[in-house]
């Protein structure tokens, strides 16, 4: 673990399944991965409805 974090990133209640489909998260992705964060956090809920493939 840094002794500083300069870069961190909280993201909350993606929801990812039901509202928000593979495409958007890629999109979500995307722009985090963009900022070059040394941690990211995932608040609330993640997963909302998943469905078998």
């Amino acid at each position: 673990m840094p002794t500083a974090i300069k870069h961190a990133v909280l993201i909350s209640d993606v929801h990812l399944g039901y509202i928000v489909d593979d495409k958007h998260f890629a999109k979500i992705v995307a722009r985090i991965h963009a900022l070059q964060p040394v941690i990211v956090l995932i608040a609330g809920g993640l997963l909302q409805k998943i469905s078998p493939r």
